[in-house]
């Protein structure tokens, strides 16, 4: 019947767009290449910390036994900051864990296929959010006329931000009563974590 033409649509556009946001970030956008300063700057932080085994968070030197003061330190503030004698990313430290853990396995790679998956997220949440039978062109709207496929490639940790905010309200509209309160406020405050941004979603 008419629903299951939906679902069926609905499930084919998914796919598409997530694939095509795959296919862009890891294979036709140069994966090597960061398309925002501070995109770098989350990349070397994250890196770092996977280097220390998730002990610090200090950016290391390699010259540091040649320019002891870091007068050529290519990373300068306000992206970074002294905590003690190391140097840290101004960023969120929850951001940095979870995208040193995909540093870790497939280098900044893994930064964007971590956006791609929160995309995935965020389309998903959508369509449970949609209206019934508006499922397709909500879907084609936030996938495609939107800044969602950037984020998509970028490697940011704007994506997982979105994706905890909009799993957010799908949660609190469409999961059982005796659990979206606590599962929904549990997502902001993770996206929080990601994103102050994401705070803005509080009711009041």
């Amino acid at each position: 019947g008419e629903s299951y033409v939906t679902r069926h649509a609905v499930t084919v556009l998914f796919v598409a767009l997530v694939a095509c946001y795959a296919a862009l970030g890891l294979i036709v956008l140069a994966p090597e290449a960061v398309y925002s300063g501070d995109i770098g700057v989350k990349y070397v932080q994250a890196r770092a910390l996977a280097q220390h085994r998730f002990t610090s968070l200090d950016i290391p030197y390699p010259a540091e036994h040649l320019d002891p003061a870091r007068t050529f330190f290519p990373i300068r503030p306000p992206f970074v900051m002294s905590v003690g004698d190391e140097t840290h990313a101004i960023f969120s430290p929850v951001s940095a864990v979870v995208q040193a853990v995909v540093v870790g396995v497939a280098d900044l790679r893994g930064l964007i296929a971590l956006s791609v998956l929160a995309a995935a997220v965020v389309l998903y949440a959508t369509v449970r959010l949609a209206p019934a039978g508006l499922e397709v062109p909500v879907l084609l709207t936030v996938g495609l006329a939107g800044p969602l496929w950037f984020y998509a490639v970028s490697g940011w940790e704007h994506a997982l931000a979105v994706a905890c905010g909009t799993a957010a309200y799908a949660c609190a509209m469409r999961a059982p009563a005796s659990i979206a309160p606590l599962a929904a406020g549990l997502l902001v405050g993770t996206g929080a974590a990601f994103r102050d941004e994401v705070l803005l979603l509080l009711p009041g």
